[in-house]
């Protein structure tokens, strides 16, 4: 596995490698994050030649437009599916965002109010349950569903299996990227799957 933490210097995007030593379990938990469960979601082709990993908490300032990014990188490239893995890393009420909206997949809600969710400029459980009641969800069946849902725990297991420490955090092909300083742009993430594509 490889570690790549993104950022700039000047103009320049430099890419720094930390390397770790590759065992059977780190595959095994790669294979876990990279397949689609009760605990993600996807946007894109099921059958897509390239699955991407994002871990994601819906209260981070920047999870948002680095999910944007990867969302248009994907859809530009194509044959690219975005498996999104949410935790609840910043607060506790990232935690119980991220457990509410997971609580909406039965009810066939999760991917249009997630996506909604991502942009609005002020991520609350407040403003959450609003928007989903906009979207026809039944509170109480979604609600009732949360208490039970464990998601962002078993995500954060994830991420600690995989040594990944920040959010967000995005898996290419077995690689992390980790944005530091600067947030990467469409052309780099386009770039990067090119490189796994080639």
């Amino acid at each position: 596995m490889r570690i790549f933490v993104l950022s700039s210097l000047g103009m320049a995007v430099i890419f720094t490698a930390i390397f770790f030593y590759q065992s059977f379990s780190f595959a095994k938990n790669f294979t876990q994050a990279e397949t689609l469960d009760s605990y993600s979601l996807l946007i894109g082709d099921e059958n897509a030649s390239l699955r991407v990993v994002e871990f994601l908490d819906y209260g981070c300032p920047f999870c948002p437009s680095v999910h944007q990014t990867l969302v248009e990188a994907s859809q530009l490239e194509g044959g690219v599916a975005l498996v999104v893995r949410p935790v609840g890393w910043s607060s506790p009420e990232s935690e119980q965002m991220a457990k509410f909206l997971m609580a909406t997949a039965d009810q066939g809600k999760l991917k249009d109010l997630h996506v909604r969710f991502m942009q609005s400029p002020t991520p609350s459980l407040v403003a959450l349950k609003a928007m989903a009641q906009l979207e026809g969800v039944d509170i109480a069946k979604a609600e009732k569903a949360m208490a039970e849902n464990q998601q962002p725990l078993y995500n954060e297991i994830l991420m600690n299996k995989l040594n990944i420490k920040k959010i967000p955090a995005v898996i290419l092909n077995k690689d992390v990227f980790i944005p530091n300083d600067t947030l990467p742009t469409v052309n780099q993430f386009r770039l990067m799957i090119q490189e796994i594509k080639k």
